[in-house]
C-alpha cells in the first residue's frame, strides 16, 4: 500500500494520481463552462439593430450542438470522479485494516521476542546452575571417597580409632547438607521442587564417649548393625564379628598402647548367632552441633 499512497504532512492517506486526475478534469470543466458563455455572451458593440440579432442567432444555434457535448462531457467527468471517490474510498478502508493487522503483528512480535529473551535468559541460568552444581557434586564426592579410603586405618585402631571416625563421620554430615543445599539451587534454577535438608543437615553426630558406651553395652549388637548397613551396599561382611586370635589382639594392643590391658571379668553372654537388625536411618536430635 505505501506504493500506491503518500502520507502528507497531517498524517491522512492521498491518493496522487487521483487528485491530480481530478484537478485537471475540473480545470477542463471550467475551460469550456467558459467558451460556452462566451459564445452565448451578445456583442457589446453591435447594438439593437436586426443585422446584429440575426448574427447572435445563427451563433447561438451554431454553438448548441456544442453546448449538449460540454454536457455531456461534464456528465462524464462527474462520473467517472464518482468512481473514483468510491474506489479511493475502499482503497482507504483496505489501507486501515492493513495497518491495524501490521500494528498488531508488531505487537505479537514484541512479545514473542521478549517471551524468547525471557527463556533463553532462564536456559542460561540453569546451564550455569548446572555446571556449578555438576562440579561441585563432583569435588565432594571425591573428597568424601579418599577421606574414608584414607582414614581406614587410623579408624581401625582399636579405641582411638573411635575418634577418628566420629570426625570423619561429621564432616560426611556437613558435606551431605552442603551437597542438598547445592541441589536445591539447581532446582530453584529449573522451577523444580526443593527437597528437605533438614533429615541430614539435623543429624547429630555421637561423641566418641558416646560410641564407646555403645559399644561397651552390647559390642555385639553394635557390630551386626554396621554390617547390615554395609551389606546393603554390595559388601560381604559377616553377620558375626570375626574372632580375633589371642596372640594377635596382644600384638595390636601392644603395638597401639604399648601394654597389655589388664583383664577384667566380662559380662556373660549368651552363646549363639545374633541376628542384626534392620538398618533403620537415626532419629534426628536437637539441636545437632557439626564445627
Amino acid at each position: 500500500m505505501t506504493e500506491r499512497f503518500r502520507v502528507i504532512e497531517d498524517g491522512k492517506p492521498e491518493a496522487s494520481r487521483a487528485a491530480r486526475l481530478r484537478v485537471a478534469l475540473l480545470v477542463l470543466g471550467l475551460g469550456l463552462g467558459q467558451v460556452a458563455l462566451a459564445q452565448l455572451a451578445p456583442d457589446s458593440g453591435a447594438g439593437n439593430s436586426p443585422a446584429a440579432t440575426t448574427s447572435a442567432t445563427a451563433a447561438t444555434a451554431a454553438t448548441a450542438p456544442a453546448n449538449a457535448d460540454s454536457s455531456a462531457a461534464a456528465a462524464d467527468i462527474e462520473s467517472a470522479l464518482m468512481r473514483l471517490e468510491e474506489k479511493y474510498a475502499i482503497q482507504e478502508k483496505e489501507a486501515r485494516e492493513l495497518q491495524e493487522k501490521l500494528l498488531e503483528l508488531e505487537k505479537s512480535n514484541l512479545e514473542l521476542t521478549a517471551g524468547n529473551r525471557r527463556l533463553t535468559q532462564q536456559l542460561a541460568t540453569a546451564r550455569e546452575a548446572g555446571k556449578r552444581f555438576s562440579a561441585e557434586l563432583a569435588r565432594r564426592v571425591y573428597r568424601n571417597v579418599s577421606r574414608h579410603v584414607a582414614g581406614m586405618a587410623g579408624t581401625s585402631i582399636p579405641y582411638v580409632g573411635t575418634g577418628v571416625s566420629v570426625g570423619m563421620t561429621g564432616l560426611d554430615v556437613k558435606e551431605g547438607c552442603a551437597t542438598l543445599g547445592a541441589l536445591n539451587e539447581l532446582n530453584r534454577a529449573m522451577k523444580l521442587e526443593t527437597v528437605s535438608e533438614s533429615k541430614v543437615c539435623t543429624l547429630a553426630v555421637p561423641t566418641q564417649d558416646e560410641v564407646m558406651a555403645q559399644v561397651l553395652r552390647n559390642w555385639r549388637t553394635a557390630y551386626a548393625v554396621a554390617a547390615a548397613w554395609a551389606n546393603q551396599d554390595e559388601s560381604t561382611l559377616p553377620a558375626e564379628p570375626p574372632t580375633v586370635p589371642q596372640a594377635r589382639a596382644n600384638e595390636l594392643w601392644m603395638a597401639v598402647f604399648g601394654a597389655i590391658p589388664q583383664a577384667v571379668n566380662p559380662a556373660p553372654q549368651r552363646p549363639g548367632p545374633i541376628q542384626p537388625i534392620a538398618p533403620t536411618p537415626p532419629t534426628p536430635p536437637t539441636p545437632p552441633s557439626i564445627k
